[in-house]
C-alpha cells in the first residue's frame, strides 16, 4: 500500500511560498504553532497544513521550535540557500535518488513519482508536487564542487603541469610534450640572395636553440 504520510503536503502552497519569503522579516519565534501563524497573518484553518511541511524539511523541530535551518533561511545568502537545498534533498531522498535533478523535473514526472509513493487522488498528487516545487524554489542545488589540489595529480593535465614545473624532462613518468611552432616571415624585396641566406641561417640557429632547451 502506498505511504500516504511519508511526504506531507500543504493545501495552501501559495501561502507556503509567502511564509518562506517572509521568514527573513518575521524573526525567530519561540515556537511556530497555529497561534503564531495566526498572529503573523495566516489564520485560515487550512494554513495549519503548512506546519507538517516545515517539520518535514527541518525548518522547525517536532516541538515547533525553529531550527538552525530557520536561522539560515532568515539570511538567504548563496551559502544558506545551499543548506536549504541539502535539507530538501535529504527530506525527498527517494525522489532525488530517482531524479538527481528533481528540482528541474516537469510536473508530470513529479506527479508520477508521488503517485507511486503516496496515497490520494489527483488533487493530493497536485498538492504534493506544488509543495515540493515551492520548497525547491528556496534551495540551491547546482553548486559545483571545484577539484581539490589533492586530486589534481591524478589527471593527465595535472601531470603535464607538474612536469613543466620540475623542468619537464626529469622522471620516468614525465608526460611527453609535443611543440608546434608556426613562424611567419615578411621578407624584404631585394635581389641580393645573401640577405635571404642570412635570414634563414639566423632563423635556423634560434630554432635549434629553442628545441634544445624545450
Amino acid at each position: 500500500m502506498a505511504e500516504q504520510s511519508k511526504y506531507p503536503y500543504t493545501t495552501v502552497p501559495g501561502k507556503l511560498r509567502e511564509l518562506l519569503q517572509k521568514i527573513p522579516s518575521v524573526g525567530r519565534p519561540e515556537k511556530v504553532t497555529m497561534a503564531w501563524l495566526s498572529s503573523a497573518g495566516w489564520s485560515s484553518s487550512n494554513d495549519r497544513s503548512m506546519l507538517p511541511v516545515l517539520r518535514f524539511v527541518g525548518l522547525i523541530g517536532d516541538d515547533g521550535r525553529p531550527t538552525d535551518l530557520w536561522t539560515a533561511a532568515r539570511s538567504p545568502t548563496a551559502e544558506n540557500k545551499v543548506l536549504m537545498g541539502e535539507a530538501v534533498k535529504s527530506a525527498y531522498a527517494d525522489l532525488f535518488a530517482l531524479y538527481p535533478d528533481a528540482h528541474r523535473k516537469d510536473t508530470e514526472s513529479l506527479r508520477n513519482f508521488f503517485r507511486t509513493h503516496t496515497g490520494g487522488g489527483d488533487q493530493v498528487q497536485a498538492k504534493l508536487v506544488q509543495t515540493f516545487q515551492i520548497l525547491a524554489e528556496f534551495g540551491e542545488f547546482d553548486s559545483l564542487e571545484l577539484p581539490s589540489e589533492v586530486d589534481e595529480p591524478h589527471s593527465e593535465a595535472a601531470s603535464i603541469r607538474s612536469g613543466s614545473r620540475t623542468g619537464g624532462r626529469g622522471g620516468k613518468h614525465a608526460a611527453p610534450i609535443s611543440l608546434t611552432v608556426n613562424i611567419q616571415l615578411q621578407l624584404p624585396a631585394t635581389a641580393d640572395a645573401g640577405v635571404y641566406d642570412s635570414l634563414f641561417a639566423s632563423m635556423r640557429k634560434h630554432l635549434v636553440e629553442l628545441t634544445e632547451t624545450a
